[in-house]
């Protein structure tokens, strides 16, 4: 069954040049910022992917670690962190990667000449290919 909001906990280890933020639970899930501000906000980001990542792997998404029995150091803090991973699930789907394609020279110099854009033109065939409705 698939969760919608996750929760947990970070540890915000605060350093002269910024603050580093780990998962005690998701040991993949690293980040940092300059501010307290910026390393939730990107805590919240790199939970979100560490979360997908497993769930589109099959890799057990684990229990969150209470926060009382997390151990931290002087210069750290706990921070529970939560995300929304269906909003994610939406923006991963929708996220584009690149492809590399091979085609004849002639063919990609004509269509830069005409100001193609390859990419959608890819996009659009693909779907046709695949049967999938274009949308718009």
């Amino acid at each position: 069954m698939q969760h919608e909001f996750y929760t947990f906990p970070a540890v915000f280890q605060y350093a002269e040049d910024g603050i580093n933020v780990r998962f005690v639970d998701l040991p993949e899930a690293l980040t940092c910022g300059h501010s307290d501000e910026e390393a939730l906000l990107n805590a919240v980001d790199v939970l979100a992917i560490a979360l997908y990542e497993r769930e589109k792997s099959g890799t057990p998404i684990p229990q969150p670690t209470p926060i009382e029995d997390i151990t931290f150091a002087t210069h750290e803090t706990v921070v529970p962190v939560r995300t929304n991973l269906a909003l994610a699930r939406i923006g991963m789907d929708e996220k584009a990667v690149n492809v590399t394609v091979t085609l004849p020279r002639w063919l990609r110099d004509l269509a830069v000449a005409n100001n193609v854009k390859m990419a959608q033109v890819l996009q659009h065939a693909l779907r046709d290919v695949l049967g999938i409705e274009q949308a718009g």
